[in-house]
């Protein structure tokens, strides 16, 4: 019965800190309403060139303006980023393997949390 208590108690203790783990962990996720600095234009469009594995500026999409496609605009807006087919007037096309779309802001993002890996 002493040994279950123990178990109890030291379970409590640990609650807390997995709560305080996980708000800790929520707020280094991207947050769309927030602009991260860095070398790209946060409201820019940018595609993922495959072959190098580096994002290049969207030559079909400057911005979001430029995209009609409501899942496209919603992901990015959202999440920063989208994979999908665009016409080269932004409205969405069928459900072949697309391109991957960012925006510079998400980009941003990711450049400085790669940053803080690197300098821990």
């Amino acid at each position: 019965m002493t040994k279950i208590l123990i178990l109890i108690m030291m379970l409590a203790l640990l609650v807390p800190q997995v709560t305080f783990a996980s708000k800790k962990e929520a707020r280094s996720y991207y947050q769309s309403r927030v602009t991260y600095s860095g070398p790209f234009k946060a409201d820019r469009i940018y595609q993922l060139k495959r072959q190098h594995d580096v994002y290049y500026p969207s030559s079909r999409f400057s911005t979001m303006t430029n995209i009609s496609c409501g899942q496209a605009r919603s992901a990015l807006r959202n999440s920063g980023r989208w994979a999908g087919n665009l016409s080269d007037s932004g409205a969405c096309l069928g459900f072949a393997e697309g391109m991957d779309f960012a925006l510079g802001n998400f980009l941003n993002y990711q450049s400085s949390r790669s940053t803080k890996k690197g300098n821990q």
